[in-house]
């Protein structure tokens, strides 16, 4: 599907919706405030992240989800540039079994669940490498943190750290959310 102002639904809300939230809060927390942004392995299949995308047949949801979460890799690291007083994370909770994306579904699993009921582990596991970032000392700025293997060093090839495309990316973003700030 599509927003109101025409982007495939993953770049909508995966991408703008969360650069104009951090576009706008950033500015105003303290020195040392943190940001936290939600990624996943997923990306690697991807090597652009743009609002025009189409997708078709059973694997095209996924394909546009990939393309979010490599976006969203890129707008943390223009944060951290942006904002180098912050300090700016990204994060892989793992596969969480919440319910999100399925089909005709309007509950999340409970957060006290153990037992995850899919291929995933449970809310509440999900949320601990988020609640780190969150919390503890000594993290690395702009740094991409992964559920079980720690703060990740990506290969210079990635395309998670190509800072042309990040940049290219925020200044989109910016004329995309500008009737909103």
């Amino acid at each position: 599907g599509e927003s109101a102002q025409g982007h495939e639904h993953a770049f909508a809300t995966n991408v703008t919706g969360h650069f104009l939230l951090c576009e706008l809060l950033a500015p105003t927390l303290p020195k040392g405030g943190r940001i936290v942004m939600l990624t996943g392995d997923i990306y690697c299949f991807s090597k652009v992240c743009t609002p025009d995308f189409r997708y078709r047949g059973t694997l095209g949801g996924m394909r546009a989800y990939c393309r979010s979460k490599l976006g969203n890799l890129w707008l943390t690291a223009e944060l951290q540039e942006r904002y180098p007083d912050l300090l700016c994370l990204t994060v892989h909770p793992g596969v969480v079994d919440s319910n999100l994306g399925r089909e005709n579904t309007t509950t999340v699993a409970p957060v006290h669940k153990k037992k995850p009921r899919g291929p995933g582990i449970s809310c509440e596991l999900g949320a601990q490498t988020t609640l780190i970032a969150a919390t503890q000392d000594g993290l690395t700025p702009g740094a991409y943190y992964h559920n079980t293997q720690g703060r990740m060093h990506l290969d210079p090839r990635d395309h998670a750290l190509d800072r042309d495309k990040s940049r290219a990316l925020w200044a989109l973003c910016e004329r995309l959310s500008a009737e909103f700030r």
